[in-house]
This record gives C-alpha cells, sequence and structure tokens, in this order.
C-alpha cells in the first residue's frame, strides 16, 4: 500500500485486512480512501459495508453491499459479505438462500459450504448442515475439519457411535490437533467409556501443553471430564 498509495486494489486489500483483524474504524477509513478514488470498486464497497456492520450500523451495511452484489464482479465476495450481514441481524433463511446464490457460483470454494452448514444449524435444519459438510468432503476426502463438524453434529443427534467414528477419523488425520481429541474424548464420556475417555483427554490436554497454547485459551473439558472419568 505504501508503494500505490492511490491503488484502489491495494486500498482494498489493506482494508478487508484490517477488517479481518477487528480494526474496523481503519479498514472504514481505507475502504472509504479506495472508494473516493474508485467509486465502481466491488471490492471496496464490500469491505466498506463490512465495517459499517462492523460498527453496529447495520442499515448503512446494507446499503453498500447491496449496490456490490449489483455489480458484475465480486459477484461471490459480495453475497457471502449479504449472507453474513443477514446472519448478523437474524434473518438466517435469507442468509441460507444468499450463500446457496454463491455456492451456484463457485460450487468448489469450501469455505461457502462451511458458512451454508452454519447458517442452516442456526435454523435447526441439521440435516441441511450434514449435506453441507458431506459436500466439503465430496471436494477434499482428507478434510478434518468437516468430520470433526459431523462428529460434533452427530453428537447433538445423540449419535455417539457416528460421532466416535468421525472423531476418530479426524485424531487419526491429525493427531496433533487437540481439538480432535477433545471431541472424541467428550464423546466416548457420554457414552460412559471412562477409560477411553481418559486416554482421549490426557492427548488434549497433553497436547495443549506441549503447544504452549496460553491458560486462558486451553480447553477446560480437557481437564473437567478427565478428572471425573478418572474418578
Amino acid at each position: 500500500v505504501l508503494r500505490e498509495t492511490g491503488s484502489p486494489d491495494a486500498l482494498a486489500a489493506q482494508a478487508f485486512a484490517l477488517h479481518a483483524n477487528g480494526r474496523t474504524l481503519e479498514a472504514f477509513r481505507a475502504a472509504e480512501k479506495a472508494l473516493r478514488a474508485d467509486p465502481s470498486h466491488t471490492f471496496a464497497r464490500v469491505v466498506y459495508g463490512l465495517a459499517y456492520a462492523g460498527a453496529g450500523s447495520f442499515d448503512r451495511a446494507l446499503i453498500q453491499i447491496q449496490q456490490a452484489v449489483k455489480a458484475s464482479d465480486y459477484r461471490v465476495d459480495s453475497l457471502r459479505a449479504l449472507a453474513v450481514l443477514q446472519s448478523d441481524t437474524g434473518r438466517y433463511r435469507d442468509a441460507a438462500r444468499t450463500i446457496d446464490e454463491a455456492i451456484a457460483l463457485n460450487w468448489g470454494l469450501i469455505p461457502l459450504h462451511f458458512e451454508r452448514a452454519l447458517y442452516a444449524l442456526q435454523i435447526g435444519d441439521d440435516g441441511a448442515a450434514n449435506t453441507s459438510y458431506l459436500r466439503v468432503l465430496a471436494i477434499d476426502s482428507e478434510n478434518v475439519k468437516a468430520r470433526l463438524r459431523l462428529c460434533e453434529l452427530h453428537s447433538t443427534m445423540r449419535e455417539h457411535e457416528q460421532a466416535i467414528r468421525l472423531c476418530g477419523e479426524v485424531t487419526t488425520r491429525a493427531p496433533d490437533w487437540s481439538d480432535g481429541w477433545h471431541r472424541l474424548g467428550r464423546e466416548y464420556f457420554l457414552q460412559g467409556n471412562f477409560p477411553e475417555a481418559q486416554a482421549a483427554l490426557h492427548r488434549c490436554s497433553t497436547l495443549q501443553s506441549m503447544q504452549g497454547v496460553p491458560l486462558t485459551e486451553r480447553t477446560f473439558e480437557c481437564w473437567y471430564l478427565q478428572g471425573q472419568a478418572a474418578e
């Protein structure tokens, strides 16, 4: 950005990075500057709208993002931003329909399916969430995040054997990821298999200690349920 002070592309990219790091006011100013240089810059308008939303000005955010959606470029980004805004304002069904439009434009973009699953869960549609995670696996058969989310979903549906199978696949594919061991241990605990629960939760707590995870960010259940399982 320093090398291209007047470049709308560079300013829009900077605005997006600032927004992603929670620096809402700075993101707003960078996007605004990009739009002054090029009022038709769609991506800058998307970030401008997201910055408004980050400041709690949802009506103004909607005006900006709807304008971006009407443009011919950055269609997927614009639709994703609109879906986020709809979700933030409690319009979960609208968010699901909007992200479906984005998926139709780029079916192979994995984050879209995770977002579709989230909006499905917000309206209690476990079936649609399940389908979205399976679509991720159809695109990337080794995706561990999708397996973990499926494990969590089957757990909420009280399908604990399925949940254990999926969380087991997570720990096999990502043995250094403490989240997988946490969920696996939790499922064993819920089934009353305390020796397996204790072993998995011990692995979770050990990994977080070895990896230097700050105490405030560690998964409490890995310690608490481990103790409960040992009693």
